[in-house]
């Protein structure tokens, strides 16, 4: 008797212990990547109280965001009061300096419309830029320029060139990079969110929306590689030919919340790993996600995993991440695009942008 009494005890402790660890909704998978948020601020894009001619207020709706050289620069996907979709500025620690403001104003920069990705090369000399691709009109050039691949020397915006370049009726953009993303992925509408270079020459789309029309689609967490090349006077050109390297689904379990799709996407080549961030827009409710995959795994076909906080709870932000910048081999600087909603944590306002910095911890 006394042995089958300890016997029982010991399965009554084993299975408290078994409904303790299960039930803990704040450990981790054991693979899990883990970060905190170490700063969060806003950004002046523009003096407050901008207005357009039809006295509507300007909004910064920030869409892409990249490190190049001493100056942080900031792209959005609305027209800004300074004439341009980007701006620069200075930045302490990790602190983006609206004093220091800048607007860029080259020709094809300032030209482009809609831009949603940016990013540098591996290592940090050249600057590529990519407008959304979301419209296009078979009969009119009247949306081209929402069709564009640029890049620049890092700091020199002055010299950018078009890659993939065609003029139609005066007016210069991508198309045939728009005609190779739609035979690669097969829809008449498509939207690029996210932009990211790699080593040996890849450049990376990502794609948040595909389907039939812009009313009808639905939302993709797909990147697509395209290769190109560097002549001796610096042209860049696209290799012929596509492919998917990346086209998930979130696993059901991880209770994420619906619509979302990928907004942003960039290489931290010291430790040779890809981040990514998904992001939500269902009835006004914005949010985003962030993640994680090596190269190494993103090339052998692996899923990302989804970074957790320091608790081991999924990390979500209340802001619509659509820009990931890399300070260092430990932080991220993520800009977020919450389109016209104000207010929130940080009381955003129409001429502000709201920025997150991020340390990964492991």
């Amino acid at each position: 008797m006394a042995q089958l009494t300890i016997a029982l005890q010991r399965l009554i402790t084993t299975a408290i212990g078994v409904v303790l660890i299960g039930g803990c909704a704040s450990t981790p998978p054991t693979s899990a990547i883990r970060a905190s948020v170490v700063a969060e601020s806003v950004l002046d894009c523009f003096p407050a109280g901008a207005r357009e001619t039809d006295g509507t207020p300007y909004f910064c709706e920030a869409s892409a965001v990249v490190i190049s050289g001493d100056r942080v620069l900031v792209a959005s996907d609305k027209s800004l009061p300074q004439g341009t979709p980007l701006i620069s500025m200075q930045r302490d620690g990790f602190r983006l300096l609206s004093n220091t403001v800048e607007p860029i104003k080259a020709a094809l920069p300032q030209a482009a419309r809609k831009v949603e990705g940016m990013t540098r090369s591996p290592d940090g000399g050249r600057i590529f830029a990519s407008t959304a691709f979301d419209r296009y009109d078979p009969k009119s050039p009247r949306f081209d320029t929402f069709n564009v691949l640029l890049t620049w020397p890092a700091n020199a915006p002055e010299r950018a060139q078009m890659i993939a370049g065609e003029t139609r009726e005066g007016t210069m953009s991508s198309l045939p990079l728009r005609r190779a993303l739609e035979k690669h992925l097969g829809v008449a509408y498509f939207k690029v969110e996210g932009l990211m270079a790699l080593p040996g020459n890849r450049l990376i789309f990502g794609v948040r929306e595909a389907g039939r029309s812009y009313s009808e689609f639905a939302y993709r967490i797909q990147l697509v590689e395209a290769g190109y090349t560097v002549d001796a006077q610096g042209r860049v050109t696209l290799n012929p030919g596509m492919r998917t390297v990346l086209d998930f689904k979130p696993d059901a379990s991880l209770k994420l919340l619906d619509g979302i799709g990928v907004s942003s996407v960039e290489y931290e080549p010291t430790r040779n790993r890809v981040y990514f961030t998904t992001s939500h827009e269902t009835d006004n409710k914005l949010g985003a996600y962030l993640w994680q995959i090596d190269l190494a795994d993103l090339d052998a076909g692996r899923a990302p995993k989804i970074v957790h906080d320091a608790q081991g709870n999924v990390l979500h932000f209340d802001n619509k991440a659509e820009g990931i910048a890399i300070i260092d081999t430990r932080h991220l600087l993520i800009i977020h695009d919450d389109d016209r909603v104000t207010g929130g944590k940080h009381n955003r306002q129409p001429h502000q942008a709201v920025y997150s910095v991020v340390e990964i911890l492991d």
